[in-house]
């Protein structure tokens, strides 16, 4: 993967949405799932995305600004 996150550039320079913006879209809905075994695999499959070596201060700054830490607060809240 890229250093920039896998933003990809169009060609009038301007940048597209990375990868980490698309998985921190696409785990919004199960993260709020009201079926418990759908909330534990997605905050499975988040712990290994976190825990991987590749990660970088980018990937983690956009998770932290698409409110991915809001979801696990309410996963806690409502448990």
């Amino acid at each position: 993967m890229p250093s920039n996150g896998g933003v990809n550039s169009t060609e009038d320079g301007t940048k597209g949405t990375s990868l980490v913006n698309l998985f921190a879209e696409a785990i919004k809905g199960p993260l709020l799932s009201s079926d418990s075994q759908v909330q534990i695999g997605t905050l499975d499959l988040l712990f290994h995305y976190l825990s991987s070596v590749r990660n970088s201060d980018y990937q983690i700054r956009v998770l932290v600004e698409e409110n991915i830490a809001d979801y696990l607060f309410e996963i806690l809240r409502l448990s």
